[in-house]
């Protein structure tokens, strides 16, 4: 039995500007640091993003590009650069469910596969939400590598995720985060 201890810990400050009254951008900025068995890694990252909503039609789009930075600390001294990420989304919100749809690309420098996560967020009316949403690799024909569930509890600005997702070929990762809105 191979087995090994993984922890990561990840720090994340952003900021969203309302372009418009259907369109925002936002950037965001996060210290990663990331242990494997006596092995340890440090990057500082950047992503900037663009949202559009259409309110007529309760749907809306989002570009992300993500992991733009560099490392400062590597995983036995291999040097290597963070591979950036383009997210395109779209999501619906249905009119007579309180809920949203969403379907998510991302596309990887460096990695042939693309992935596509599809799911659903559910709101209820004591400020908490539940998340289903699974994922897929393409390569030629569709693989499904994930399946996610998770809840979001929001109070006084303060947001708690829990979130547990399955990866199916390699095991379960679970995670914690707090968040604090200004």
């Amino acid at each position: 039995n191979n087995s090994f201890s993984a922890n990561d810990i990840k720090l994340t400050g952003g900021l969203k500007y309302k372009i418009s009254h259907i369109s925002s951008f936002g950037v965001s900025s996060s210290y990663i640091l990331s242990k494997i068995q006596s092995f340890t890694a440090q990057s500082i990252l950047f992503t900037i993003g663009i949202q559009s909503e259409l309110k007529k039609n309760h749907s809306g789009l989002g570009l992300v590009i993500r992991n733009l930075g560099f490392q400062f600390d590597s995983f036995n001294n291999l040097k290597e650069m963070p591979s950036f990420q383009i997210q395109v989304s779209g999501y619906i919100k249905p009119k007579y469910l309180s809920a949203i749809t969403f379907s998510d690309i991302i596309i990887e420098k460096n990695v042939i596969n693309k992935i596509l996560i599809t799911g659903i967020e559910f709101y209820t009316k004591n400020n908490l939400i539940l998340r289903f949403s699974n994922s897929g690799i393409f390569f030629k024909k569709y693989q499904l590598n994930s399946v996610a569930l998770g809840l979001q509890l929001n109070k006084n600005n303060w947001i708690l995720d829990i979130a547990s997702r399955n990866l199916i070929s390699i095991g379960i990762v679970n995670s914690i985060s707090i968040k604090k809105q200004f």
